[in-house]
Order: structure tokens, then C-alpha cells, then sequence
């Protein structure tokens, strides 16, 4: 009678990795939609998207508290373009990661910040178009 009720307790087991691995796909395939951006299509507007923070923390423009600015407004900015600083338990740098131009920037120098809060508002570069 032992032997049955183990059995069963592992076939309900492989039912709820299954299900974990099927949400746990969903959830993957969800986020990797909404990560994506949309590239401009209309020739008279550019696409707009925002870099976020990536970290909880005060947000430097520069890389220290009263530095000059690393972007401004109308500046281009490529993925690898460093943006900011935050400073939490440590300072981190913030990219841009992705490629445009900045056309707002949205917070202050000395501003806390929250993950995923928009910093800066940027127009997508657009991309070559083949022949």
C-alpha cells in the first residue's frame, strides 16, 4: 500500500514541474515581446522608447554628484553609451542600450530612482534599409 501512494505522490511531482516549466516558458516569451521596440516606420516620426534604470538608487547625470552631464538633449547615444551613475549599496553605471538620439531627459541630478523608472526619452535611430 506504501508503494502506491509513493507513486503517486511522484507522478503529481512531474505534473507540477511540468506546469512550472510551461509557465516559466510563458513568462520568457512574454517579456522577450514586451523587451522588444519597435523600429520607426513612418518616415515623418521617429519610434520613441525610454532607457530605464537598471538599479534602485540616487541617479548622478555625470559620474558624481555636481559633474557636468555625460549626454544631453540631441546628443547620440549607441548601447554601450554611459549615461548616467547610480549610486545604491554601490555605484553602478547606466547604459543606454540602445541606439538614437536622446530628446528629453526626464529626471534630475540627485534623484532617486526606482528599477524600470524611464530616465531619459530617446528616437530611434533607424536602421539601413537594403536594396
Amino acid at each position: 500500500m506504501t508503494a502506491v501512494r509513493i507513486a503517486s505522490t511522484k507522478w503529481h511531482a512531474w505534473v507540477w514541474i511540468a506546469i512550472g516549466f510551461m509557465a516559466g516558458f510563458i513568462v520568457l516569451a512574454l517579456a522577450t515581446q514586451m523587451a522588444g521596440a519597435a523600429l520607426p516606420t513612418d518616415d515623418d516620426e521617429p519610434a520613441m522608447v525610454y532607457v530605464s534604470s537598471s538599479w534602485d538608487g540616487v541617479f548622478y547625470v555625470g559620474r558624481y554628484f555636481g559633474d557636468e552631464p555625460l549626454v544631453n538633449v540631441g546628443d547620440q547615444v549607441e548601447p554601450g553609451t554611459i549615461v548616467g551613475t547610480i549610486e545604491g549599496m554601490r555605484r553602478f553605471e547606466q547604459y543606454a542600450g540602445i541606439s538614437g538620439t536622446i530628446v528629453d531627459v526626464l529626471v534630475s541630478d540627485s534623484e532617486m530612482v526606482y528599477m524600470g523608472q524611464p530616465l531619459f526619452k530617446v528616437a530611434l535611430e533607424r536602421e539601413p534599409e537594403t536594396p
